[in-house]
């Protein structure tokens, strides 16, 4: 693979997604306030936990440079934000009757919360200070890994004691060329993996993403990347990976290769298939697939995963019944007639793809919409 033409891909592609970028959050809106708190249950090793869902207003995502991304333009933009301000957004979110029965608080502030320029150092004191006097036994957090180091986690580890603190981290995939320039992250193997094990050096732990079909790919691509993605994971060790099916969010670079008529998102069949290979090639593995990723109702401005308007919700409720059963037999007899249409497109593809690799298919959507 010619290093240099992936690299010129990338650079391509990364302007292309900040062009497109345009905040949401309103002009006039309240820099002490959180985008949103919640209380709901989780499950967890097992276990339905009560939790606390808190998701910050921060500065955006620093790389913001994923093709399928909505989450960038969900932060604030040129805005100035102090710490003071997210502090307070923080502690609102505490001080109710309840308080004592949460038993993992969820921390999202749409980009990373390792950045500094993202949430200063103060800010993270503050809130493991804070966290270490609740009854919470985990706290989750998301950052790319190329944020985690032992002077954060040592910080960390400081003032939060025997709490476990979770990092999510989106991989995507094993696959360094579908990193590159299928998602184009700048999340590497190598970030990765030293994120994974500096984490389990401070008894911590991380929360590995995957994505089904990324931009670009077929349905037997995907299908076969993100099966070996969850070996992947579970050679290095972990195993309860979270599976998200893409969908197509407005202003992101996957939303205008849609309306190119040149990817939509995956097949309902695609993502029961990947749930029973994975199961049967690495039954000691179980990745948790996130339903809401496939509901309308919950995403009312993207494209998401789907099958025919007859079969959709039958799919989907025997997905969420294999996410608590993993039976695999029962999750294959689920069946329609439109399943016969989607091998159909599937072995069209995989025609096309047999001649198209995955760069030209990059590089022919460039010619149209490169900056």
């Amino acid at each position: 693979m010619d290093a240099q033409k992936i690299t010129n891909l990338r650079v391509k592609l990364m302007k292309l997604a900040k062009s497109l970028r345009v905040s949401v959050i309103p002009p006039d809106a309240d820099l002490e306030k959180p985008q949103g708190v919640r209380d709901d249950t989780v499950l967890f090793e097992g276990k339905s936990l009560h939790r606390r869902r808190i998701v910050l207003l921060t500065p955006k995502c620093t790389s913001a440079s994923c093709l399928m991304c909505p989450l960038p333009n969900e932060a604030l933009d040129n805005r100035t934000i102090t710490p003071e301000q997210i502090i307070k957004q923080y502690d609102s979110c505490f001080g109710q009757p309840n308080d004592h029965e949460i038993e993992t608080i969820s921390l999202y502030t749409n980009g990373n919360f390792f950045a500094d320029n993202e949430i200063p150092e103060v800010v993270k004191e503050h809130i493991y200070r804070h966290i270490s006097t609740t009854n919470a036994k985990y706290v989750l957090v998301e950052s790319l890994p190329q944020f985690v180091n032992e002077q954060k986690l040592a910080l960390a580890k400081k003032y939060l004691k025997d709490k476990v603190l979770i990092t999510a981290i989106g991989l995507q995939s094993s696959s360094d060329l579908v990193r590159q320039i299928s998602v184009n992250t700048t999340c590497t193997q190598e970030s990765f993996e030293k994120a994974y094990h500096l984490s389990r050096k401070f008894g911590f732990d991380i929360q590995a993403f995957l994505m089904i079909k990324p931009p670009f790919l077929t349905e037997t691509e995907a299908i076969n990347d993100c099966v070996d993605s969850i070996g992947y994971l579970y050679q290095l060790g972990i195993k309860n990976p979270t599976l998200c099916a893409c969908r197509a969010a407005p202003n992101t670079v996957l939303d205008i290769l849609r309306l190119d008529g040149k990817y939509h998102s995956p097949w309902l069949w695609t993502v029961a298939e990947v749930m029973t290979r994975s199961a049967e090639k690495y039954p000691q593995s179980v990745p948790m697939l996130v339903i809401n990723e496939l509901l309308s109702e919950k995403n009312l401005d993207s494209t998401v995963s789907h099958n025919c308007d007859e079969c959709s919700a039958s799919v989907i409720q025997a997905l969420v019944r294999f996410n608590a059963d993993r039976n695999v037999a029962a999750l294959k007899s689920v069946t329609h007639t439109c399943y016969q249409n989607y091998l159909q497109e599937r072995k069209t593809e995989d025609e096309f793809a047999s001649t198209h690799s995955l760069v030209w298919r990059v590089e022919d959507f460039l010619t149209t919409h490169s900056l």
